[in-house]
């Protein structure tokens, strides 16, 4: 089957949409992995234009998944600081010739960093988290999007697609083969345990995420927003903002997150114990997601497919990481 491809037409979209004319070439910002993110000027401003993956787009629940994904972050917009996607002729998701895409305007902020991430960084951090928690969501009426989780991902499959295309991974996976579905059965297993008690997040609260404006942070990239286990999340986020590049996790950074976040709510430490396996799961399925994309199972491009291959090695590493941190984890708790 023919893979599908990005079509950007900027220019012609903000025509369409009533932004101006197009005053520079639109530059390539970082957007994450998922999408292609521009900065565009015009003659009535400055946006933000992310590109929606084709791939993803094609899935029959992404549009609307998106689109309670910014139905979010405007309800929570009153409480904290967020970046929203306009709301042009009554969409969020505009297509033009079969491309789909998402306008912001522009925030003059910056993104810090890891090894210029602060003590304060990480207890505004947790506030943040806490505040998200705290907001009563049920006027959103936005229905659980999970219940209980059995499916052990296939690895020894992707292992020998790795080896019939000579993908460079082929060594790495082999090697932590036993590992993943070891890793696999305890988030299964742990999810499961604290799925009944949830709340609506944003679930990807990393630094890549959110602007900082001084000492305002603007939390952006909502797309993955929806129901978590609180204790879960709020660890995740603290791991987020206290690893270091060679992936150590700080122990001062990681609980001035918790520290901030106990400052407004509650924590439930029995929780806690179930969630530091439970987060095992969102690592191995973008290490799936990675796999699938460095095997071209679902990349646009061969750029997609290299990032792939370079996540895979990195996500296991992370993954390798986290287990042999996460008895001390669980004492820091």
């Amino acid at each position: 089957m023919e893979k599908l491809k990005y079509n950007i037409q900027i220019e012609k979209l903000c025509k369409l949409l009533g932004l101006g004319d197009v005053l520079s070439k639109p530059l390539r910002v970082s957007g994450g992995f998922l999408h292609k993110m521009y900065s565009v000027n015009t003659t009535s401003g400055k946006y933000a234009i992310k590109a929606l993956n084709p791939e993803i787009m094609s899935r029959n629940d992404a549009k609307n998944n998106t689109i309670v994904s910014e139905k979010i972050s405007n309800y929570v917009s009153t409480k904290i600081l967020v970046s929203t996607a306009l709301v042009i002729n009554n969409n969020v998701i505009h297509c033009l010739d079969g491309q789909n895409y998402m306008i912001f305007n522009w925030i003059d902020g910056i993104k810090i960093n890891i090894n210029d991430i602060t003590l304060r960084h990480c207890y505004l951090i947790g506030s943040i988290l806490s505040n998200i928690h705290s907001v009563n969501w049920k006027q959103l009426n936005i229905d659980r999007d999970y219940d209980q989780y059995n499916n052990i991902i296939n690895w020894e499959n992707y292992l020998n697609e790795g080896k019939i295309n000579k993908s460079l991974w082929v060594n790495t996976v082999d090697d932590v083969i036993n590992s993943l579905y070891l890793w696999n059965e305890l988030a299964i297993k742990s999810y499961n345990s604290i799925n009944s008690n949830l709340v609506i997040s944003h679930r990807d609260m990393d630094p890549k995420n959110v602007l900082w404006d001084n000492e305002k942070p603007i939390i952006i990239d909502w797309e993955a927003a929806g129901y978590v286990n609180p204790m879960q999340d709020l660890i995740e986020v603290a791991l987020y903002w206290s690893e270091s590049l060679s992936g150590n996790i700080g122990k001062n950074k990681f609980m001035n997150v918790i520290n901030g976040y106990k400052e407004n709510r509650q924590i439930n430490y029995d929780e806690c114990k179930k969630a530091v396996y439970a987060i095992y799961l969102n690592k191995l399925q973008w290490l799936e997601y990675s796999l699938k994309q460095s095997l071209a199972l679902n990349c646009v491009s061969e750029d997609d497919r290299e990032i792939g291959t370079s996540e895979v090695f990195e996500t296991i590493r992370k993954i390798q990481n986290y287990s042999d941190m996460i008895k001390i984890i669980e004492q820091w708790i």
